[in-house]
């Protein structure tokens, strides 16, 4: 629930990213103490995916989990644990985000949709003028 931002709600304040059809972003919540400066390094947050063209969870489970169903109903949301989450990326089969600790990246396996995402998705030369 993303309806109290002037509180200490969660909230959004980084691009997603679209990957196929699963629109992936991380939101915050900052520590109650740090409602004023929102730019301190305490909280919690999650990293979300859910179905970019509905808006609704995705049909098939996301995040390679233990248990990666609540019900009927695959996992959307992911408690990083460790501070307020950056964006993330993913890297072949891996979504990796850093948080607002300063510590190393957590990376979780993900399922890519409709079969392995280890494929070349752009080149770039880089030359030395």
């Amino acid at each position: 629930d993303l309806d109290n931002p002037a509180g200490t709600g969660e909230r959004v304040i980084s691009a997603p990213l679209l990957y196929a059809n699963i629109l992936i972003f991380s939101s915050i919540v900052p520590a109650s103490e740090d409602t004023v400066n929102s730019c301190s390094a305490g909280g919690s947050g999650y990293v979300n995916a859910l179905d970019a063209f509905s808006g609704t969870s995705l049909s098939v489970p996301f995040f390679d989990l233990e248990d990666p169903m609540i019900g009927d109903v695959p996992v959307g949301s992911l408690p990083i644990g460790t501070g307020m989450p950056t964006a993330p990326i993913i890297i072949g089969d891996q979504l990796v985000v850093g948080d607002s600790s300063g510590g190393t990246p957590t990376s979780t396996d993900v399922s890519a949709p409709g079969g392995s995402s280890k494929k070349r998705v752009s080149w770039r030369e880089l030359r030395k003028q």
